[in-house]
């Protein structure tokens, strides 16, 4: 039986993306930290606009910071659609706070922790190429990087699919949603990115700047420890799932035979990259869910020269909350 997600005691429930007062936020650094952990999370990475910051001194043995920084190109030229790249960097240890340029906003609270940044001189203009450019050297640096609410950047195809070297994506941005933007669900931004052979995890993040948008969506990482180093090797390996809602307690695979167990689902939904798809409770009745089986025989079949195709897991909950888990590839499976 192969676990395709971690039997770990704990997944640690958490947010990778959230600005403070170091930025465009107005919560302080501990205020933001603060109520995190009031609402259930072990984790959190202040992703502050241009400033990467260290927030360990506010680490707990039941409270882990992250070192991160969000960096934006430049608008697109055009004039209808002011288009940006908006990525998020997150440090692989927490010394780590190398950024593609020097912040270029005197934001108040910022000092402090510009005075430790190592700012490289980087090109910040609106292409492909340059986000590429940056994504690479932020790879070379020791981050992982993750692509920010497309919906809100006004991106499409053409600007996203040439992207590489991408760790994840998120799939839900909640601070774009409550502001009325569509990144509620980048499920199809999300399959467009795996169908070009891009081994991305999904993400459930806030994007917070205030008490407006906490705690909307969340990624939860399957570590053995609470610690720097255990959750980055988690994050590397894809052992995380993302939720604005629903829990998902277990994915293991047995052959052909595919089974989850969950938090209550009104139905549970398997796509693929192909035209191979499953539900369980199809006629979305009132009887609520805890768990499902899949036959992924045919899928198998389907897939058995295709080692770049793949399926997921969408656990569908009351109220319209969803948990996704990652793409698992073919070539992943044993």
């Amino acid at each position: 039986m192969q676990y395709l997600l971690p039997p770990v005691a704990r997944y640690f429930k958490t947010n990778l993306h959230a600005h403070s007062t170091v930025s465009d936020g107005r919560l302080t650094p501990q205020q933001v930290k603060d109520a995190y952990k009031a609402h259930g999370y072990s984790i959190l990475c202040l992703t502050d606009h241009n400033v990467a910051a260290d927030h360990s001194d506010m680490n707990e043995p039941d409270f882990l910071m992250l070192t991160g920084v969000e960096v934006n190109t430049q608008v697109s030229d055009s004039a209808t659609r002011k288009r940006t790249y908006h990525l998020n960097l997150i440090a692989k240890r927490p010394d780590l706070l190398w950024q593609p340029w020097p912040c270029r906003k005197p934001y108040p609270d910022a000092a402090p922790y510009l005075e430790k940044v190592v700012a490289d001189n980087m090109s910040d203009e609106y292409s492909p190429e340059n986000a590429n450019a940056i994504i690479a050297e932020a790879n070379r640096q020791g981050y992982l990087v993750f692509y920010n609410h497309p919906e809100w950047s006004l991106q499409d195809y053409t600007d996203y699919a040439p992207l590489k070297g991408l760790w994840g994506m998120e799939l839900c941005n909640y601070s774009s949603q409550t502001a009325g933007y569509n990144d509620r669900d980048n499920s199809m931004v999300y399959r467009d990115l795996c169908n070009l052979g891009n081994r991305i995890v999904p993400l459930g993040t806030d994007d917070c700047h205030s008490t407006r948008d906490l705690c909307g969506a969340w990624a939860m990482i399957g570590a053995e420890k609470l610690e720097y180093g255990s959750v980055i090797e988690a994050m590397e390996r894809g052992d995380l799932y993302a939720s604005t809602g629903p829990e998902i307690h277990s994915l293991t695979l047995d052959g052909a035979t595919l089974s989850l167990r969950c938090s209550d689902a009104r139905y549970i939904s398997l796509e693929s990259s192909n035209r191979f798809a499953l539900i369980a409770n199809p006629i979305h009745n009132d009887s609520l869910l805890r768990e499902a089986t899949f036959d992924i025989s045919r899928w198998l079949t389907l897939t058995e020269d295709s080692p770049n195709d793949w399926f997921r897991i969408v656990v569908h909950g009351p109220y319209g909350h969803f948990a996704s888990t990652r793409a698992y590839f073919r070539d992943q499976l044993e």
